[in-house]
């Protein structure tokens, strides 16, 4: 009956009620009074119609009454509206009507129609206990809500997919407030490492600056190495010292040092380097007293430097572990790596089966491709009608064969050549055996008895390792255009040519085929073999003449560098000599805040 869950008392506890739980026992006794009212309500009522009902005198209903009335007064009306001629009287449902005289007499009722009225008056006063009961209810529940916190609205039912972008954006922002945590945590420590090591510089300044003195100083790292390696009195066997080199990557690879790197890619921003050197004989007590105060050492260097950070290196007597080191901080590469790449890509001279200008030559490299690489800096690299142009004419250099890649538009060069038909008919089996290609050849036969005479041979390539729907459909959409832009005055067209039957002979047996050769004029492979002769010894002179033209243009550029250089060096020179007169005459402190001026090299050895 109670909507409040009771509470449960172990045996032994004592009773102690919180005060929520006092509230709502006293809503449970307000609760119990007003049903107990309401029933004792009923209850009277309901004895009292019994007692009616034992005695036999019917208890006068006051609805039936006023009922009774408005009837009567209606009839009254109702005869005097007609007079004489009155209509039959009007009855009323449990009630008697008197015959004649147009009366209802009311309360004249039979024992049934009392038992009736009884049982509907219990009816009625059922409902509204019925009522007084909801509206008890409905009070205290007021009062209820009143008194307790209010309770949050129920969350939406989510999706899956809801629930796992719910999950995806709390991770983010768990990921986010933890990111900037540990960032303001590092700036605060940040803070507090920078306090610390100006509290330390300050209590140590007094007695380092004290103690600081010069013991050798010099320009380049060759010289710190003659200066500790050449010890005749042996005073660099005793002593405990702290190094400080400056210098720049354009300084260490000048090409006394390392020839190997150019100087465009050297830097000439200048960096600071530390390191410690320990003699072999150097008194222990010296030695300890040097490595406990490391850190103080290393703060009084950086506060006098110019540089914002200071690189430890490991100082070795050979000096290569040292350069290494440095020449990896700067950034450069590695020689000894470069040097081996560089002997990767040069190619074995012995390794060439033949001459270029044998038939059947076996040549790495295409025309096209030496113009690429000999004239690319220049930028006058042949565009893809000016090959074209070339291929046709009778004794066009460098080019008697082209390839294009497949295009509705332009010609886009493929590769070019100037071997003649072996180079182009071997590069088509071992290099585009797996391409969609359109070409042009030049065809020449030449014999002493008959002259010369020129083909032109159209190509329509699909190599047999081209597969799909993609190489299909390129072939099909640009052989139309192709054949316009590389031009229709042809002598004949090869297509559908598997890679093992494009060879010389082929294309022989196909000017016989299809071309009209009448007369003494001759088509085998040994006029074929000798024109192509005659054109390599033109071609060589022409790439004579265009190597020449470029060795020189690198002389060129080689001496002009070779001037720049060597008025760098003596601007070095000049600055290092300056240098070495002004730091003669400066103390520890000065040395250090003068080290990098005038953007050279330089270092220092200290003795504390």
């Amino acid at each position: 009956f109670f909507p409040f869950p009771a509470r449960i008392v172990e045996p032994g506890t004592p009773n102690e009620l919180t005060e929520k739980e006092k509230r709502e026992q006293q809503r449970s006794a307000g609760r119990e009074r007003l049903q107990k009212k309401k029933l004792e309500r009923q209850r009277s009522k309901l004895m009292a119609m019994a007692k009616e009902e034992e005695e036999g005198e019917p208890r006068a209903d006051p609805k039936l009454e006023s009922v009774a009335a408005t009837a009567e007064a209606g009839q009254q009306q109702q005869q005097q509206r007609h007079g004489a001629e009155g209509h039959a009287p009007f009855k009323l449902e449990g009630q008697e009507a008197v015959q004649g005289a147009g009366e209802v007499k009311p309360g004249n009722h039979s024992k049934d129609d009392a038992g009736g009225d009884q049982a509907k008056e219990k009816e009625d006063l059922e409902k509204l206990a019925e009522r007084i009961s909801i509206l008890d209810d409905e009070y205290l529940h007021n009062v209820r809500v009143r008194d307790e916190p209010e309770k949050p609205p129920a969350s939406p039912t989510l999706t899956f997919a809801e629930k796992e972008k719910a999950k995806e954006e709390e991770a983010a922002r768990k990921i986010e407030e933890s990111r900037r945590s540990c960032y303001e945590k590092a700036l605060r420590n940040q803070v507090v490492i920078e306090k610390m090591e100006d509290d330390l510089m300050k209590m140590t300044e007094y007695e380092i600056s004290m103690a600081a003195k010069v013991f050798r100083y010099g320009n380049t790292l060759e010289d710190l190495e003659e200066s500790l390696l050449a010890d005749d009195n042996g005073e660099n066997d005793k002593v405990v010292l702290f190094g400080i080199f400056v210098s720049s990557l354009k300084d260490m690879v000048m090409p006394s040092n390392n020839p190997t790197t150019t100087q465009e890619q050297a830097s000439t921003a200048l960096s600071a380097f530390s390191f410690e050197y320990e003699g072999g004989n150097a008194p222990s007590m010296e030695v300890k007293t040097f490595k406990n105060n490391i850190h103080e050492i290393g703060a009084f260097c950086k506060k006098h430097l110019v540089f914002d950070t200071i690189h430890p290196i490991q100082y070795s007597s050979t000096g290569d572990a040292a350069r290494s080191q440095i020449l990896k901080c700067l950034g450069a590469a590695d020689s000894s790596k470069e040097e081996e790449d560089d002997t990767k890509g040069k190619e074995d001279p012995q390794s060439t089966k033949g001459p270029r200008d044998s038939l059947y030559s076996n040549a790495e490299k295409t025309a096209y491709e030496r113009a690429l690489e000999t004239l690319a800096p220049d930028n006058v690299v042949p565009s893809g009608n000016e090959i074209l142009k070339i291929v046709r004419q009778p004794l066009g250099f460098p080019y008697n064969w082209v390839l294009f890649e497949p295009s509705k538009s332009t010609l886009i060069v493929k590769d070019a050549g100037s071997g003649g038909v072996s180079e182009f008919t071997k590069l088509l089996q071992d290099k585009y055996n797996d391409c969609v290609l359109f070409g042009l050849v030049r065809l020449s036969f030449a014999a002493e008895n008959i002259g010369r005479r020129q083909f032109w041979v159209g190509v329509d390539w699909k190599g047999e390792d081209c597969h799909g729907v993609k190489a299909m459909r390129q072939l099909r959409e640009c052989a139309g255009p192709m054949s316009k832009m590389i031009g229709e005055d042809r002598s004949f067209t090869l297509s559908n040519v598997a890679a093992s039957e494009m060879t010389p002979e082929m294309f022989v047996s196909s000017v016989t085929r299809y071309c009209n050769v009448k007369g003494d004029f001759e088509v085998t492979v040994e006029t074929l073999k000798h024109a192509h002769e005659e054109e390599q010894k033109a071609m060589k002179e022409y790439w004579d003449k265009l190597e020449e033209g470029a060795r020189a243009k690198v002389e060129k550029k080689r001496k002009e560098e070779e001037e720049l250089l060597r008025v760098r060096l003596e601007e070095i020179e000049s600055a290092r000599e300056a240098n070495r007169s002004r730091w003669s005459e400066m103390s520890a402190t000065e040395l250090l805040e003068d080290l990098g001026n005038g953007g050279v090299s330089g270092w220092v050895l200290l003795n504390f």
